[in-house]
């Protein structure tokens, strides 16, 4: 059904290494899933390389797997010949950019004293504490919202009422 749905255009597949789980001896939706799309992409090949007299152009999907650096496809896709991209991870001092874009999202702001080295040292905490090891914006996005918790409780306890002191995130929230 969704692969019908995607032809003509893109179907983006993400976290494709969850389609098969290892632990268990037999995902039977996951691999019916992976089986699936191994076989309409090895039909798009046959085409593609002239085995098959069917038409190649136009292309009836184009099919994108992510996975995190760590992940395996699942079995039945992982032969496919397709073209491999990695992406690096983001830097520590991009990370900070985006962290500071995230608080903003969230209305918040930091106090003057934080400077970037400080944020940046935050963020890389954050970051070797990840337990997948990841740099990305959903390790942020909970690094903020673990600022912002700490952030209620002290202006709870300093019992302050300043739209200011409400939405100012401090070094101590860190």
């Amino acid at each position: 059904k969704v692969w019908k749905a995607s032809v003509g255009g893109v179907l983006l597949v993400n976290d494709a290494n969850q389609l098969q789980d290892r632990e268990r001896t037999r995902d039977e939706q996951g691999v019916e899933v992976s089986e699936y799309i191994a076989k309409q992409l090895d039909i798009v090949a046959k085409k593609s390389s002239g085995e098959d007299p069917g038409s190649v152009w136009p292309q009836s999907v184009c099919v994108i797997l992510t996975t995190p650096c760590d992940g395996q496809l699942p079995d039945a896709i992982k032969n496919f010949a397709g073209h491999v991209i990695e992406f690096a991870d983001y830097s520590i001092e991009e990370l900070a950019d985006i962290f500071v874009k995230l608080v903003e999202k969230r209305k918040f702001t930091l106090t003057s004293t934080i400077k970037a080295e400080h944020l940046q040292m935050h963020v890389r905490n954050a970051s070797n504490r990840s337990l997948a090891g990841e740099r990305n914006v959903g390790m942020l996005s909970a690094l903020v919202d673990e600022a912002i918790a700490r952030q209620t409780e002290r202006v709870w306890s300093t019992e302050t009422v300043s739209l200011s002191g409400l939405t100012t995130l401090a070094e101590q929230d860190f």
